[in-house]
């Protein structure tokens, strides 16, 4: 049997890092002009800058759980992020999905497991379809929702 993979689209990975950097970069100049001006005026820029800087570090906490590479060898699924690799038969993956309202897929994706578990995956990898098509062949009740 062949090993059939899916990785991450370096535009992707890309398109990520620089909203997470101008979210995080453009938080902290907001701070840095509020703490700098010390008036009235400043309470907005505070309140923004918070906001966005909030931001920026959640997208890079969460990001930091998305596995960026999918491989099937011989009847088990090999996710691979940056700070976890897991393991999975295909008898035991239940679905996969994207979020309703991310109709570019720009986000994160998920697999599904008949425990329950869920696996965030990249929504933009190259080789998903054959992936996807590999898991169903070997998994009949495998469901790929919209």
């Amino acid at each position: 049997m062949r090993v059939v993979s899916a990785r991450a689209s370096r535009w992707w990975l890309r398109y990520i890092a620089v909203g997470r950097s101008v979210a995080l970069g453009g938080g902290c100049l907001m701070l840095a002009i509020a703490a700098a001006v010390h008036s009235s005026s400043s309470i907005p820029l505070l309140i923004l800058g918070t906001a966005w800087t909030m931001i920026g570090v959640a997208s890079w906490l969460q990001m930091r759980n998305v596995v960026t590479s999918v491989s099937i060898n011989e009847g088990s699924v090999s996710f691979v992020g940056k700070r976890r690799c897991r393991e999975v038969r295909v008898e035991d993956l239940a679905e996969y999905a994207v979020a309703r309202g991310d109709f570019n897929r720009l986000g994160v994706a998920r697999f599904v497991t008949v425990a329950g578990e869920t696996i965030r995956v990249a929504a933009r990898m190259d080789g998903s379809m054959e992936v996807l098509l590999c898991i169903k062949q070997q998994n009949d009740r495998f469901r790929v929702a919209a």
